[in-house]
């Protein structure tokens, strides 16, 4: 069961194969060659220079297509991290965790620059493949509005939101707010004090609607607590409970989904 489960989630990870294919890369050499190279190396710093990390060389040594721009990105990031953050001054990333951050910078890019480009470019993909795709669907523009990882449990998704936040704020401008959703109040409370070590000013929002009017640039809740407009809410929940339309239109959610892997 475990190995159809996983079989149907390798035909359904269309946009890691796009993304691949993008970087000029076939997915079978990068994932039986380059990537147990990049596992096998011993890096402190990841960063070369500050115009280059040490990834992009081997990448690109190895034959891989990477616009320089998405690694300075990268460095960009890091660097906003570690002069802000006393207890991250030595961060570093794992090769798993700058791919993670190199495709998005890609499709984030991508999607900015041209929506409609990518739409189709992206079912042009699908098309040709779709012997390996067949369950999915031709995309819609609203399918671009989300964007999954699948990483494994202690592979550092936390930190990884962390530059999510601030390549949101390099391709977004018009948004309101950016929620970070998490399954209950101890992961809430976590990330809260880990955003707070990143130095991005950030709130636990326990339904306190002052929050709400303040300059936070980050909103912790717990999804057990958001009920929808018109949902009736118990006795024992009042007062605990945060309505979806209090936050508004136009927000950015990063939703942590647990340790799920």
């Amino acid at each position: 069961m475990a190995k159809n489960f996983y079989k149907e989630l390798e035909n359904s990870l269309i946009l890691y194969d796009f993304l691949i294919n993008k970087i000029g890369a076939d997915k079978e050499r990068f994932e039986t060659k380059i990537l147990p190279f990049l596992n096998e190396l011993e890096i402190t710093d990841f960063i070369k220079s500050p115009q280059q990390t040490k990834y992009f060389e081997y990448l690109t040594d190895l034959g891989l297509s990477i616009d320089e721009k998405y690694d300075r990105a990268i460095i960009e990031y890091t660097y906003k991290i570690r002069n802000q953050s006393k207890e991250r001054k030595n961060l570093s990333l794992k090769y798993f965790q700058y791919l993670s951050l190199l495709f998005t910078e890609i499709f984030l890019d991508l999607l900015t620059a041209d929506k409609e480009k990518l739409l189709s470019e992206l079912n042009l993909f699908l098309e040709e493949n779709k012997e390996k795709y067949k369950k999915l669907k031709q995309f819609e523009e609203k399918d671009l509005n989300r964007l999954a990882y699948w990483m494994a449990t202690g592979s550092g998704k936390t930190i990884i939101s962390h530059y999510n936040y601030f390549q949101i704020k390099k391709y977004f401008k018009n948004y309101n707010k950016i929620i970070l959703i998490t399954p209950n109040e101890g992961l809430s409370r976590q990330h809260y004090e880990e955003l707070i070590k990143t130095g991005i000013k950030a709130a636990y929002y326990d339904g306190n609607k002052a929050v709400l009017s303040q300059d936070y640039e980050v909103l912790v809740i717990d999804i057990n607590k958001i009920r929808l407009e018109n949902e009736k809410v118990s006795k024992d929940d009042t007062g605990k409970t945060i309505f979806v339309d209090e936050f508004g239109n136009n927000n950015i959610l990063l939703v942590d989904e647990g340790h799920k892997g």
